[in-house]
This record gives structure tokens, C-alpha cells and sequence, in this order.
């Protein structure tokens, strides 16, 4: 085996420890994702269970691209090409959640206005926009295919 072998069983042999665990948390602090109002402390267990669903389920997805390429198994190439998909739902949407719902959190509290909080989504959400004009104005400018 070589050393990039190793890693790659080591990372999956890690990679169900971290499903597993990641489960155990949501299902650990769910009952704040019903209680009504939601206090500071509700919404930061929620951005907790919205971050740990998101890479449950990105470590899920991406242990069959990862275990195609230990086996070199002919899909691996479609199944990395696919992630990126996942990704959006998983890694991305999930991702903004978890941090808007840590900002509500602060934004209850003393420590962040809510004025703040807004302005921080928007400007996070306006960098993203912008990055994408920039890369379809570079893909269109000649710099894609």
C-alpha cells in the first residue's frame, strides 16, 4: 500500500465515527428545534444541529467517491463530478444556516444588534454574488473551457 492508500482507508475508517457521532448530536439536541420561542440558546443549538446534519450528510455522500477511488472502482470519476451538487445542499446551505442561526443567537443577546446581524448576512450574501459575477464574467471573457 502506498502512503496516499493509507490515508485514504484512514480517512474512511474515520469517516463513519464521524457520521455516526454527528447523528448522536442532532438527535442529542433536537427538542430545540420545536421549542416556540426560541431563545438565544434554542437558536444556537439549532446552527449546532443544522452544522452537524450538514456534515453528516456531506461525510456520507463523500464516502463513496472516497471508497470508488481506494477500490479504483470505474465510478469514482461521475461520483466526484456529482459532489458538487451535494455540496450545495450539504456543505453550502446547510453551512449558511448553522452561522445565520449562531448570528440570531448573538443578535438576541447583548453582544450583536440586530441591524448588525442583517448587515452581516447581506454583505456575506453580496460577497457571494459578486464572486459569481466575477467568475461568469471571466467564463464568458474567454478564461472558461
Amino acid at each position: 500500500m502506498t502512503i496516499q492508500q493509507v490515508v485514504e482507508l484512514t480517512s474512511l475508517a474515520l469517516t463513519w465515527p464521524t457520521i455516526l457521532l454527528g447523528v448522536a448530536v442532532v438527535w442529542f439536541y433536537s427538542d430545540s428545534l420545536l421549542r416556540k420561542p426560541k431563545t438565544a440558546t434554542d437558536w444556537l443549538l439549532l446552527g449546532i444541529c443544522a452544522g452537524f446534519i450538514g456534515q453528516t450528510l456531506d461525510n456520507f455522500y463523500w464516502n463513496w467517491p472516497w471508497t470508488a477511488s481506494f477500490l479504483t472502482h470505474p465510478w469514482k470519476d461521475d461520483l466526484v463530478r456529482s459532489g458538487v451538487y451535494f455540496n450545495i445542499f450539504f456543505r453550502q446551505m446547510l453551512g449558511i444556516t448553522a452561522a445565520v442561526c449562531h448570528l440570531k443567537a448573538a443578535s438576541l443577546s447583548e453582544s450583536m444588534t440586530k441591524v448588525v446581524f442583517l448587515r452581516i448576512v447581506g454583505l456575506a450574501f453580496l460577497a457571494g454574488a459578486l464572486y459569481g459575477l466575477a467568475m461568469l464574467t471571466l467564463y464568458v471573457g474567454g478564461f472558461g473551457e
